[in-house]
């Protein structure tokens, strides 16, 4: 599939790579505020260097639109590829709040185009098989979960050189950058819970630490945790009724391992990024507007579920990001 790439930074220099080597996709424009950015991916990666979005998007070759520029501009990109009729993948967090990915949802079905979020994990095909295991009740059911994503002190070094890290007008926090991570791992486990609380440490004006608990009716639990402050271990566990699902640096899974009183049983696949990039051209190949992995309903959820740990602790974002248009 052709791709037009909206951003140009670390993040889109990574997938690119991964696209072009696993050879199923293509790279056919991109646009960029950067414009020295913008021709530094051009020639790397073959694509045509575009001088507007518009143009990126409109560029006759392209069947899909990938948006990854910082979270606060993702409302206005991927409304605007919409309302050119393009099939868009866009990257977590989806949104600043729930309110804009339920605009955005309703712009998709209005346009009758495909629209997706671009967590990578959920399309891990490790994460796709500890799901299948879980689901099938062979462990019994789920009693806990235990998820966290945290950076070290030596992360802030870097901050100077990526404003999207420490400037509230680019979405910083460890919770829209890190924390949807370990929320989206639980939810596609074990679903809304009734409830979720949630406990910030503030460093420079945004979250630089989260903790969170999602708590359900039938008394399972999990213990979450997103920090751009310290390490703790990216190990994730669902702790079961009659064993557990291990799943180490649950975000980007390369392996799961599965213990019951019996046995334990490892299963690995390779991860990255290109799984979200296939299963989105199968999707738009079938003329769906909606993935068939993750939901727009989910996707609203996800940031629900954010949009109430930032509540709880009166934490919000400047206005002209935080609205809706």
């Amino acid at each position: 599939m052709k791709f037009c790439f909206i951003g140009s930074g670390m993040l889109a220099r990574r997938v690119a790579g991964q696209l072009l080597k696993s050879g199923r996709h293509e790279i056919a424009s991109v646009w960029s505020r950067n414009p020295k950015t913008a021709k530094e991916f051009a020639e790397k990666f073959g694509a045509k260097q575009c001088d507007s979005l518009e143009q990126a998007i409109t560029s006759p070759e392209v069947e899909g639109v990938y948006i990854v520029t910082p979270h606060s501009a993702h409302y206005e990109h991927v409304k605007r590829a919409l309302l050119l009729n393009k099939p868009v993948l866009c990257e977590k967090a989806f949104t600043i709040n729930a309110l804009q990915a339920e605009k955005l949802a309703e712009l998709a079905k209005k346009q009758n185009t495909l629209l997706c979020e671009a967590m990578w994990t959920w399309f891990n095909p490790n994460i796709q098989k500890a799901l299948e295991i879980v689901k099938s009740g062979e462990l019994g059911k789920v009693k806990s979960i235990s998820a966290k994503l945290c950076f070290s002190d030596k992360f802030r070094a870097i901050f100077e050189k990526r404003p999207r890290l420490y400037d509230l007008n680019y979405g910083a926090g460890s919770l829209l950058d890190v924390g949807v991570y370990p929320i989206a791992f639980s939810y596609l486990f074990l679903g809304m819970p009734e409830s979720i609380s949630c406990e910030m440490k503030m460093w420079h004006g945004f979250d630089e630490y989260d903790k969170m608990v999602m708590s359900y009716s039938g008394g399972a639990k999990c213990h979450l945790a997103a920090s751009y402050r310290k390490i703790e271990s990216e190990t994730a566990v669902i702790e079961m009724e009659k064993g557990k699902v291990i799943v180490p640096f649950f975000h980007k899974a390369r392996k799961v391992k599965v213990k019951s009183a019996s046995s334990t049983k490892v299963y690995s696949s390779p991860g990255g990024y290109v799984h979200e990039f296939d299963q989105f051209e199968k999707d738009y190949r079938a003329g769906r507007t909606e993935s068939s992995i993750i939901s727009l309903s989910q996707t609203i959820d996800i940031m629900k579920l954010m949009d109430e740990c930032r509540r709880q602790n009166d934490f919000v974002y400047p206005e002209q990001i935080e609205k809706v248009d």
